[in-house]
């Protein structure tokens, strides 16, 4: 009985260390979702996946403010690099941020066509975080600026 219940988890554990898409553990979406409440903010996923590697992979990523229905941001994917020890100790404490395919949104109440509006698309960026946490590096930036008076002809 204990050689079965030793091959089973031989078997989990080459499944999780060979498998590069994971689904995040709820605890770490909770965690995610309760520090951006704690900011104001609101968060919504598509889609989450890990790997034991300590990457978190978040798609369709849509943030609004707590107070508006509205998103302010949409991101085509939003990757995070934990350390995979922390992830077993229960903390989500990212090393980097890299953001993708963002859409920097201007609510319909502040808009002058009174649409929700993007103000800047396709955002890419990456944020690394220093050791002490009080230090950001912002690698390049990349995006689409748009004009406040763009025409067809444009």
């Amino acid at each position: 009985m204990v050689w079965a219940v030793l091959g089973v988890l031989a078997c989990i554990q080459i499944y999780v260390a060979t498998s590069h898409r994971l689904a995040v553990p709820g605890f770490v979406l909770r965690q995610i979702e309760t520090r951006l409440a704690e900011s104001g903010l609101r968060a919504e996923f598509g889609e989450a996946l890990f790997d034991p590697s300590g990457h978190l992979l978040l798609r369709d990523v849509r943030l609004s403010f707590a107070h508006l229905s509205e998103p302010a941001v949409r991101a085509d994917s939003i990757h995070l690099k934990v350390d995979p020890l922390d992830l077993w100790l229960r903390q989500v404490d990212p090393e980097s941020v890299s953001i993708t395919g963002a859409d920097l949104l201007i609510p319909a109440m502040m808009s002058p066509s009174g649409t929700t509006e993007p103000l800047v698309r396709k955002l890419d960026a990456t944020v690394l975080l220093g050791r002490d946490k009080n230090t950001l590096t912002l690698d390049p930036v990349s995006y689409t600026h748009l004009r406040a008076h763009e025409t067809e002809a444009d």
